[in-house]
């Protein structure tokens, strides 16, 4: 009995230890949470990308606070990259520093730990926003796989290389993507309505069932990209490269061809006048 007296408070002992630990543990966490917060609302640009850098090692820290911490920075991304004035209309004005760094840390995040926050930078002005990466080309990439329940519209994504994209059924409408290289993006069933992407590059990308819905794609490029039953009626389609592009039941009633005319019932790849 003595030993087994002995046995039951040694683990009483080891479990009171281990308690007073976590909650010590969670406290500092607390704490870092805190400032990091605080440091968002510095008036000092160091001051904020210190505190954005806190929170991602804050993130990987504590993987049951990753929610909180992607719901701040997606709410920070959305009002510090807003410009102000006539540079909030068009496509015009690049991200700051701190606003590329939050990006940055949401973009390389494991979105397996979200706990059911997502990515919100609906209206968000991403022009030129890019995450560093170590490709042969050595140039700066947008790969959002690791952020597939993110929102984006309305935002202004011009120039953003988007090339890598993995977000099937992905909000981008009315958002601003001139210039965005997009191929082999895999963007199924997304929201693409109203977007302008005139010049665009989304040759070879994935766009089945995806919604272009009055989309201006003046100029850009769809060579070999796969289609089917993509709705594209009233999209604005002159100059575009359809060049061994899938079609198949694709709407296109309504859409601006090269011609200047539109489309007159769905299904009319047929008119798009393929070189």
């Amino acid at each position: 009995m003595t030993v087994l007296a002995a046995l039951v408070a040694l683990g009483i002992s080891v479990w009171s230890n281990r308690s007073e630990t976590e909650t010590a543990r969670a406290g500092q966490i607390t704490d870092r949470y805190t400032a990091a917060v605080n440091n968002l609302g510095n008036s000092s640009a160091g001051v904020r990308l210190g505190g954005i850098d806190a929170l991602q090692r804050i993130m990987k820290d504590s993987p049951s606070d990753q929610a909180s911490v992607v719901d701040v920075l997606s709410a920070y991304i959305r009002t510090h990259s807003r410009p102000a004035g006539k540079e909030s209309a068009g496509c015009s004005g690049r991200p700051e520093a701190d606003v590329q760094a939050a990006f940055e840390v949401l973009a390389r995040r494991d979105p397996g730990q979200d706990g059911g926050s997502e990515v919100d930078l609906r209206e968000s002005h991403l022009r030129h926003i890019g995450v560093r990466s170590a490709s042969r080309k050595g140039t700066i990439e947008l790969d959002l796989t690791g952020a597939d329940q993110a929102h984006l519209p309305n935002s202004n994504l011009s120039g953003a290389d988007l090339s890598h994209a993995n977000r099937p059924g992905a909000d981008i409408h009315c958002a601003c993507l001139v210039g965005a290289p997009l191929g082999t993006a895999a963007l199924t069933d997304a929201d693409l309505r109203g977007d302008w992407l005139d010049q665009a590059d989304l040759g070879h990308a994935r766009l089945e069932h995806t919604k272009l819905a009055e989309a201006s794609l003046v100029d850009a490029s769809l060579a070999h990209a796969t289609m089917p039953d993509a709705d594209m009626h009233h999209a604005g389609l002159r100059g575009v490269d359809l060049r061994g592009a899938v079609l198949a039941n694709a709407d296109l009633r309504g859409a601006y061809l090269r011609n200047g005319q539109p489309a007159d019932r769905q299904g009319q790849a047929d008119r798009l006048d393929f070189p």
